[in-house]
């Protein structure tokens, strides 16, 4: 069933933000209308910077795993002492600092694939729109970064022994990979979890309801938006 735009004055960003994960139909007809990011924007930022603080620990003791792995094929690292990489571990709290910007720009990509995938279909959708519409979906990584944080927490942060296990910590197809295996597969195979998956289907939903565009363009929009960022983190996986 259609919003009106009645129903749309009564509505908030935050019951949007809501209905996005839980009725996603209605809360991309509504953004069609109406489209509200702001709560988005402080939920999707707010998530993973909390998440984040729960794993420091285990980021630092990966941070040192790394370190030690270096060692042995990069001479600086190797003359570094234990001191000066603790030190450095000891950066690691700095590094929250990236989130909302990654975010930004990782929203900016995702919305600009969609008014892409809106041109080619003939869609109705604005720039605007589809940028409310992603920020939106953007809170389902938020979301993914606290069951990652509590997976952090549960497992103990010893147990990471790289930057990587850290970022790999969600449930994902990496999990059934033998232990030390090729990076850029296991950086493939973490993209492949729940959350990812939901918000591949959240992409197309926006574009057939948000930006009123065929099915064909729909998932092309969806697969892309999934792809870029994979292939980035594929292709930096060390």
């Amino acid at each position: 069933m259609a919003v009106d735009s009645s129903e749309v004055q009564k509505a908030n960003g935050l019951t949007t933000l809501v209905d996005t994960i839980i009725s996603p139909k209605e809360a991309f007809e509504r953004l069609a209308i109406s489209p509200t990011w702001g709560w988005a924007l402080i939920v999707s930022v707010v998530l993973p910077m909390a998440a984040y603080y729960f794993m420091i620990p285990a980021v630092e003791h990966g941070m040192l795993g790394d370190f030690a792995k270096q060692a042995a094929t990069n001479p600086a690292i190797a003359q570094m002492s234990p001191e000066r990489r603790a030190k450095f571990a000891g950066y690691a709290p700095y590094f929250v600092i990236i989130t909302p910007i990654a975010i930004l720009f990782f929203v900016l990509l995702q919305t600009v694939v969609m008014t892409i995938f809106n041109a080619i279909g003939k869609g109705q959708g604005t720039f605007g729109k589809l940028w409310a519409a992603a920020m939106n979906i953007c809170v389902l990584y938020g979301i993914g970064q606290i069951v990652a944080a509590i997976v952090v927490v549960l497992r103990g942060p010893d147990s990471f022994n790289s930057g990587a296990e850290v970022q790999r910590a969600l449930p994902s197809l990496a999990l059934l990979a033998p232990p030390g295996g090729d990076p850029h597969l296991l950086a493939f195979l973490a993209t492949i979890n729940p959350i990812v998956i939901w918000s591949v289907v959240l992409v197309a939903l926006a574009m057939r309801y948000t930006a009123k565009v065929a099915a064909g363009p729909a998932w092309g929009a969806a697969i892309v938006s999934y792809a870029l960022p994979m292939l980035l983190g594929v292709a930096f996986a060390r």
